[in-house]
C-alpha cells in the first residue's frame, strides 16, 4: 500500500532524510513533491506513461511504475496526480516537528527547546542566519553541534567550533535536516512569544536576535552584568518574560 505523510509532524526521522536529500538538489522546488512521493514510496518511473483502452471504450493516461523488483503496475495519471497533492503541505511553511534523526552517538535537544538557554538559542539563531545567506557548511555543521550534545554535556558557545568537528563526516543531509528542524521551531517560537518578534513571524521588521537584545537593554536598566544572568536563563522563560514586557510596553 502507497504511503502518504499528512504533515511535517507527522514525518519518521528516515522520511526526513529523504526529504532533506531532495530538497538539497539543485532547482528542487520542481516537481518537489512528486519527488517526495516517489521516494517515499520507493517507485520509480518504469515507462513514461500508457494509454489503456477500457470495456466501455474510453482512454485514461496511466503511469507505469516499480517499486523495488516487484513486478511493475500501472497508477492512473487522475489517481497519481491526487497522491501527490497530498503533500502539498511541503511547499508552504515549515511547522514543527519531533522527527529529528539519531547522529551517531550524540543526543538532540528538546524539539522544543525546553533544555536550552536564551544563549544557545541567540546562538544559534546567528548560525542559522549564516547558513542561509552563505549555504556553508560551517556553519551547518555549527549550528548542529549546538543541538546535539554528549550525554550530561552542557552548551558553552566556546565549544562549539570545535564540537562541530565531530560531524565533518556526518552526511548532508542529516545536518539539513537540523536545519530544517529549526525553521519550523524558529517560527513556532515567533508565533508563541508574538509581542517580542512584531508579528509573531510574518512581516517581523526586525531579525529575532535583534528584538530580544534590545529588550534586554530594558529589561537590565543600563546595568549589562545581568545580561549574562538573563541569557543563562531557560529560554522559555526568558521569553515569556520578554514577551509580557514588550506586551506591556506597546499597551
Amino acid at each position: 500500500m502507497l504511503k502518504s505523510v499528512e504533515a511535517w509532524d507527522k514525518l519518521t526521522p528516515k522520511q526526513l532524510l529523504i526529504v532533506a536529500s531532495i530538497a538539497l538538489r539543485p532547482n528542487y522546488e520542481k516537481s518537489f513533491t512528486t519527488k517526495v512521493f516517489l521516494r517515499l514510496n520507493g517507485l520509480r518511473v518504469k515507462k513514461g506513461y500508457t494509454l489503456i483502452m477500457t470495456d466501455d471504450g474510453h482512454n485514461f493516461k496511466s503511469y507505469i511504475f516499480q517499486m523495488n523488483w516487484k513486478r511493475p503496475f500501472t497508477i492512473s495519471a487522475n489517481i497519481f496526480a491526487s497522491m501527490v497533492k497530498k503533500f502539498e503541505w511541503l511547499e508552504q511553511d515549515i511547522t514543527l516537528f519531533h522527527c529529528l534523526p539519531k547522529i551517531g552517538r550524540y543526543q538532540a535537544s528538546d524539539y522544543r527547546l525546553y533544555n536550552c538557554t536564551l544563549e544557545q538559542y541567540l546562538f544559534a539563531d546567528n548560525l542559522y542566519g549564516a547558513y542561509a545567506s552563505t549555504r556553508q557548511r560551517k556553519y551547518l555543521r555549527q549550528l548542529t553541534a549546538v543541538f546535539y550534545h554528549k550525554a550530561k554535556e552542557s552548551f558553552d558557545s566556546s565549544k562549539v567550533a570545535g564540537r562541530s568537528s565531530r560531524f565533518r563526516f556526518t552526511q548532508m543531509n542529516r545536518l539539513f535536516a537540523t536545519y530544517l528542524w529549526y525553521t519550523g521551531v524558529k517560527k513556532w517560537i515567533m508565533n508563541k512569544y508574538p509581542y517580542i518578534f512584531e508579528g509573531g513571524g510574518s512581516g517581523a521588521t526586525m531579525p529575532p536576535d535583534e528584538s530580544i537584545l534590545n529588550l534586554l537593554s530594558n529589561l537590565n536598566q543600563g546595568d549589562i552584568t545581568k545580561n549574562e544572568i538573563i541569557l543563562k536563563t531557560h529560554v522559555h522563560e526568558a521569553l515569556y518574560q520578554l514577551n509580557l514586557f514588550a506586551k506591556k510596553s506597546q499597551e
